[in-house]
Protein backbone atom coordinates (compact mmCIF):
# COMPACT_ATOMS: atom_id res chain seq x y z
CA UNK A 1 0.00 0.00 0.00
CA UNK A 2 1.43 3.44 -1.09
CA UNK A 3 1.88 6.36 1.50
CA UNK A 4 -1.61 7.95 -0.39
CA UNK A 5 -3.51 5.08 -0.20
CA UNK A 6 -2.31 4.35 3.70
CA UNK A 7 -3.63 7.55 4.52
CA UNK A 8 -7.42 7.17 2.61
CA UNK A 9 -7.29 3.38 4.26
CA UNK A 10 -6.77 5.06 7.76
CA UNK A 11 -9.16 7.85 6.85
CA UNK A 12 -11.77 5.18 6.26
CA UNK A 13 -11.04 3.25 9.01
CA UNK A 14 -11.78 6.37 11.05
CA UNK A 15 -14.88 7.38 9.24
CA UNK A 16 -16.39 3.90 9.86
CA UNK A 17 -16.46 4.37 13.31
CA UNK A 18 -17.79 8.04 13.52
CA UNK A 19 -20.27 6.76 11.10
CA UNK A 20 -21.61 4.09 13.12
CA UNK A 21 -21.17 6.80 16.32
CA UNK A 22 -23.74 8.92 14.37
CA UNK A 23 -26.39 6.00 15.39
CA UNK A 24 -25.76 5.51 18.74
CA UNK A 25 -28.07 6.39 21.81
CA UNK A 26 -26.83 8.23 24.23
CA UNK A 27 -28.02 5.25 26.62
CA UNK A 28 -26.41 2.68 24.27
CA UNK A 29 -23.49 4.59 24.16
CA UNK A 30 -22.84 4.70 27.88
CA UNK A 31 -23.69 1.02 28.50
CA UNK A 32 -21.76 -1.96 29.91
CA UNK A 33 -23.21 -5.19 28.94
CA UNK A 34 -21.48 -6.50 32.05
CA UNK A 35 -18.77 -5.26 34.69
CA UNK A 36 -16.28 -6.45 32.58
CA UNK A 37 -16.85 -5.34 29.07
CA UNK A 38 -16.17 -2.10 28.07
CA UNK A 39 -19.13 0.30 26.91
CA UNK A 40 -18.98 1.97 23.54
CA UNK A 41 -17.73 5.03 25.27
CA UNK A 42 -15.19 3.32 26.75
CA UNK A 43 -14.23 1.37 23.60
CA UNK A 44 -14.00 5.30 21.53
CA UNK A 45 -12.00 6.86 24.89
CA UNK A 46 -9.49 3.93 23.99
CA UNK A 47 -9.15 4.56 20.64
CA UNK A 48 -8.55 7.89 21.49
CA UNK A 49 -5.67 6.93 24.28
CA UNK A 50 -4.36 4.48 21.64
CA UNK A 51 -4.11 7.08 18.62
CA UNK A 52 -2.71 9.75 20.53
CA UNK A 53 1.07 8.65 21.02
CA UNK A 54 1.45 7.17 17.57
CA UNK A 55 0.14 11.24 15.84
CA UNK A 56 2.72 12.50 18.79
CA UNK A 57 5.58 10.34 17.22
CA UNK A 58 4.38 11.21 14.02
CA UNK A 59 4.77 15.01 14.28
CA UNK A 60 7.75 14.75 16.29
CA UNK A 61 11.77 15.58 14.64
CA UNK A 62 13.11 12.66 12.66
CA UNK A 63 16.01 13.25 14.50
CA UNK A 64 14.43 12.52 17.82
CA UNK A 65 12.80 8.81 16.59
CA UNK A 66 16.45 8.22 15.04
CA UNK A 67 17.81 8.57 18.22
CA UNK A 68 15.30 7.42 20.62
CA UNK A 69 14.44 4.23 18.46
CA UNK A 70 16.93 3.90 15.64
CA UNK A 71 15.83 2.59 12.25
CA UNK A 72 15.54 -0.41 10.73
CA UNK A 73 17.06 -2.28 6.98
CA UNK A 74 14.36 -4.95 7.46
CA UNK A 75 11.36 -4.84 4.86
CA UNK A 76 8.02 -3.33 6.43
CA UNK A 77 5.38 -6.08 6.72
CA UNK A 78 2.09 -6.13 5.15
CA UNK A 79 -0.96 -5.11 6.42
CA UNK A 80 -2.11 -8.73 7.04
CA UNK A 81 1.30 -9.90 8.29
CA UNK A 82 0.48 -7.05 11.19
CA UNK A 83 -2.79 -7.92 11.94
CA UNK A 84 -1.53 -11.75 11.92
CA UNK A 85 0.94 -10.87 14.58
CA UNK A 86 -1.67 -8.68 16.59
CA UNK A 87 -4.25 -11.26 17.04
CA UNK A 88 -1.80 -13.96 17.95
CA UNK A 89 -0.58 -11.66 20.78
CA UNK A 90 -4.08 -11.18 21.70
CA UNK A 91 -5.31 -14.87 21.63
CA UNK A 92 -2.80 -14.99 24.38
CA UNK A 93 -4.91 -13.06 26.69
CA UNK A 94 -3.15 -9.30 26.44
CA UNK A 95 -5.20 -6.83 27.01
CA UNK A 96 -5.35 -3.23 27.52
CA UNK A 97 -3.25 -2.00 30.29
CA UNK A 98 -1.93 1.16 31.81
CA UNK A 99 -2.58 4.47 30.03
CA UNK A 100 -4.20 2.66 27.56
CA UNK A 101 -7.37 2.09 29.51
CA UNK A 102 -9.95 3.96 28.99
CA UNK A 103 -10.10 7.02 31.20
CA UNK A 104 -12.93 9.21 30.34
CA UNK A 105 -13.37 12.40 31.81
CA UNK A 106 -16.20 13.04 34.64
CA UNK A 107 -17.61 15.91 32.75
CA UNK A 108 -17.19 14.32 29.25
CA UNK A 109 -20.45 13.51 27.35
CA UNK A 110 -21.18 11.67 24.19
CA UNK A 111 -20.90 14.57 21.56
CA UNK A 112 -17.59 15.63 22.95
CA UNK A 113 -15.87 12.19 22.88
CA UNK A 114 -17.50 11.75 19.25
CA UNK A 115 -15.20 14.91 18.75
CA UNK A 116 -12.31 14.23 20.52
CA UNK A 117 -12.23 10.37 18.38
CA UNK A 118 -12.57 12.47 14.68
CA UNK A 119 -9.94 15.19 16.04
CA UNK A 120 -7.46 12.84 17.36
CA UNK A 121 -7.81 10.56 13.76
CA UNK A 122 -7.54 13.72 11.86
CA UNK A 123 -4.28 14.61 13.52
CA UNK A 124 -3.23 11.25 12.36
CA UNK A 125 -4.39 11.38 9.34
CA UNK A 126 -2.45 14.97 8.93
CA UNK A 127 0.42 13.72 10.50
CA UNK A 128 0.55 10.63 8.40
CA UNK A 129 0.72 12.22 5.04
CA UNK A 130 3.90 14.29 5.96
CA UNK A 131 5.98 10.90 5.84
CA UNK A 132 7.66 10.22 2.33
CA UNK A 133 7.18 5.93 1.61
CA UNK A 134 11.00 5.88 2.22
CA UNK A 135 10.60 7.14 6.06
CA UNK A 136 7.09 4.82 6.37
CA UNK A 137 9.89 2.01 5.75
CA UNK A 138 13.00 3.10 7.89
CA UNK A 139 11.78 4.62 11.11
CA UNK A 140 11.04 2.14 13.90
CA UNK A 141 8.52 3.50 17.00
CA UNK A 142 7.67 1.16 19.79
CA UNK A 143 4.53 -0.55 20.30
CA UNK A 144 3.30 -1.84 23.75
CA UNK A 145 2.58 -5.27 22.69
CA UNK A 146 4.41 -5.97 19.08
CA UNK A 147 7.53 -4.66 20.05
CA UNK A 148 9.22 -2.38 17.50
CA UNK A 149 7.20 -1.34 14.25
CA UNK A 150 8.14 0.43 11.54
CA UNK A 151 6.08 3.58 11.05
CA UNK A 152 4.43 2.15 8.40
CA UNK A 153 3.46 -1.04 10.33
CA UNK A 154 2.26 1.44 13.63
CA UNK A 155 -0.16 2.92 10.70
CA UNK A 156 -1.43 -0.82 9.29
CA UNK A 157 -1.79 -1.95 13.01
CA UNK A 158 -3.53 1.26 14.19
CA UNK A 159 -5.81 0.84 10.89
CA UNK A 160 -7.00 -2.48 11.64
CA UNK A 161 -7.21 -1.64 15.55
CA UNK A 162 -9.83 0.52 14.72
CA UNK A 163 -11.42 -1.72 12.82
CA UNK A 164 -11.01 -3.92 15.64
CA UNK A 165 -12.97 -1.92 18.06
CA UNK A 166 -15.39 -0.83 15.07
CA UNK A 167 -16.76 -4.46 15.28
CA UNK A 168 -16.94 -4.35 18.69
CA UNK A 169 -19.06 -0.78 19.36
CA UNK A 170 -21.10 -2.44 16.19
CA UNK A 171 -21.96 -5.39 18.14
CA UNK A 172 -22.70 -3.38 21.24
CA UNK A 173 -24.75 -0.97 19.38
CA UNK A 174 -27.07 -3.95 18.53
CA UNK A 175 -27.30 -5.51 22.27
CA UNK A 176 -30.80 -4.99 23.70
CA UNK A 177 -31.03 -4.35 27.24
Amino acid sequence: MTQPELVIFLQQKCNGVSETLLHVSETMFWHKPTPEAWSIAENVQHLVQSALPVVRLLNAQRQVLLERFGKTTAPSRSYEEVVLAYKTVLATGVKASGNFLPQIAEEADQKSLNNTFEQTNAALVESTSKWSEAELNEYIIPHPVLGSLTVREMLYFTAYHNQHHHEKIMFLSKLQF
